[in-house]
């Protein structure tokens, strides 16, 4: 709130009227508030200004969500500022700084009809019954929107984009979900690529964890392969078992014999680290 920028009215003012800093006129009572009073018999608040809140805030120019702050609009009934926006729609409306500051009001109201016209003509998203493909849709755009979701970094932070538009456009690519639900979830094809079409698709999660990208640790560039000692290590997984499949002197040999090996587990869904090259068969 405007601090020491209150000055008082001329007499005659029974009332106490003051004008706040900011241009407001607010009315308070003799001995109503500590630190008002009369100098020279005339009413002058010492301290605070209207409203009796030391933290104002100006968000005049400020965006929140469709809304451009234009100018500070007074009190409401309750004494909390109020603040004239326009919508991106063209609408005016008359907002207090709560609401704006919290997200409670992000528009005039035509946010809200367009989210429940959405709603109302897909079906996907009705309250308290989202469906597991509205769910995946609005999981893997937050992951790549939102800086607070907890997978950002993986998604968002390193590029991601979730590039559909409308869920409409989403669910025209993947599909339904195939059932028993639990046992499937929303895999992009290429994991340093977007969600966008032709990149994402139903997989299991064996096969979602067969994509997975390269560990940060990972220091010999390619899938399923690790140093030991002076060689190069190669194993592949399937369902949480563990397959050994020897050493090799160069980390690139390691590598084919890992695809082959990945090829016979997972067939056309393997992750290979020479999908251009016919891998080395693996011995019996």
């Amino acid at each position: 709130m405007h601090t020491a920028a209150v000055k008082a009215i001329p007499e005659p003012n029974p009332s106490g009227l003051c004008i706040c800093g900011c241009g407001q006129k607010t009315e308070v009572a003799k001995q109503s508030h500590t630190g008002f009073g009369y100098v020279k018999g005339k009413p002058v608040r010492f301290i605070q200004g209207h409203g009796g809140n030391d933290n104002f805030v100006d968000r005049a120019g400020q965006r929140y969500t469709r809304l451009q702050v234009l100018k500070y609009g007074g009190l409401s009934k309750h004494t909390q500022t109020v603040w004239i926006c326009q919508c991106d729609c063209g609408n005016f409306v008359e907002v207090t700084g709560c609401a704006l500051h919290s997200g409670m009001t992000q528009s005039c109201g035509c946010l809200q009809r367009e989210l429940a016209a959405a709603r109302a003509t897909h079906g996907h998203n009705r309250t308290g019954k989202r469906t597991p493909e509205y769910r995946a849709w609005d999981h893997a755009k937050q992951r790549c929107t939102n800086p607070k979701h907890e997978s950002w970094a993986d998604y968002g932070g390193r590029g991601i984009k979730f590039l559909f538009s409308t869920f409409e456009d989403f669910f025209a690519e993947v599909g339904p979900k195939p059932t028993p639900y639990r046992n499937y979830v929303l895999d992009r094809i290429d994991n340093d690529k977007n969600y966008e079409v032709g990149n994402v698709r139903w997989v299991t999660y064996t096969i979602s964890g067969v994509n997975q990208r390269m560990k940060a640790n990972n220091t010999s560039g390619f899938r399923g392969v690790s140093k030991q000692r002076s060689r190069w290590a190669a194993e592949a997984r399937k369902n949480g078992k563990r397959f050994r499949l020897g050493t090799f002197s160069t980390p690139e040999e390691a590598a084919r014999v890992r695809d082959a090996k990945v090829i016979e587990l997972y067939g056309s869904e393997a992750k290979l680290n020479f999908p251009w090259k016919t891998p080395v068969q693996v011995a019996a």
